[in-house]
């Protein structure tokens, strides 16, 4: 179960997104506005991630996963719960009609004026969700850069819940979840994959956080272990990001990392070069 945390400078070059003056968080000195990313295949951790970085600063969380930007489908999408929020802003969750096509354009004009107003407000946004659709487009500017969104796995659910009983609305639904489950482990792995691509085509770097060890443990174990190897130096790398543009220390003493500030089309690249 791997994450990746990508970090981005950004530098508007374009009209339509417009950062006016700069990120000023103290006690972290900036010369450019900044966005965390974290990415990663479903049920890795990246909303706990996303919770626990914006605890630890004044941060928003924008979602970019393209099933929880609908409306409804709550459990089956693993949405954040109010509670589970823990009082940090969350953007773009069930936004769209499930009937909507909402497509990556869609996607990238509604984050581009989320991502201004969280940065004019002197916060940091962190752009959660696995969707690399939706991120491509936030960093490619490419308008043919489209993609709509259905799940083939919920179409009887969806197309019946209203005009069937309440049974064989639940059976429909319970069948409709294991079948996405099924699915999920390949997806994973495709997910991965495409991680990879996007770091070979654009050279971006990113800090690669594995939660593996907090799945297979339990109980305060896990939640101890979260702490050790996700949340602790997920938080340390977002710290060294904001307060140093030119050097972030070693995430691990494998995976030495350099960080100049990049110059990107509209809303930047997923992490640096």
């Amino acid at each position: 179960m791997t994450m990746r945390l990508s970090l981005s400078a950004y530098k508007q070059v374009q009209p339509r997104v417009s950062f006016q003056g700069e990120l000023s968080m103290k006690p972290f000195f900036r010369r450019k506005d900044k966005v965390v990313f974290v990415l990663g295949p479903t049920g890795t951790g990246k909303s706990r991630l996303a919770i626990d970085l914006a605890t630890h600063f004044p941060a928003e969380v924008v979602n970019c996963d393209k099933m929880q930007v609908y409306k409804g489908l709550d459990i089956v999408t693993n949405k954040v719960t109010e509670e589970e929020c823990r009082g940090v802003p969350h953007h773009l969750l069930g936004i769209a009609d499930p009937d909507a096509d909402f497509t990556s354009e869609d996607f990238k004009h509604h984050a581009s004026l989320v991502v201004e107003s969280i940065v004019t407000r002197d916060r940091l946004p962190i752009i959660a969700g696995g969707s690399n659709s939706y991120v491509e487009a936030l960093a490619n500017d490419d308008p043919e850069n489209q993609a709509g969104n259905w799940v083939p796995e919920l179409d009887q659910f969806l197309r019946n819940e209203m005009t069937v009983d309440a049974r064989t609305s639940r059976e429909l639904r319970d069948k409709a979840i294991e079948k996405i489950k099924e699915n999920t482990c390949m997806l994973a792995h495709r997910q991965l994959q495409k991680f990879k691509r996007l770091h070979s085509i654009w050279n971006w770097k990113m800090h690669r956080i594995d939660a593996t060890p907090v799945f297979l443990a339990s109980g305060k174990d896990a939640d101890n272990i979260w702490d050790q190897i996700v949340a602790g130096p997920s938080t340390l790398i977002v710290n060294q990001f904001l307060c140093d543009e030119n050097h972030v220390s070693p995430v691990a003493p494998s995976e030495p990392v350099n960080m100049v500030p990049i110059s990107v089309p509209a809303m930047a690249a997923v992490g640096t070069r």
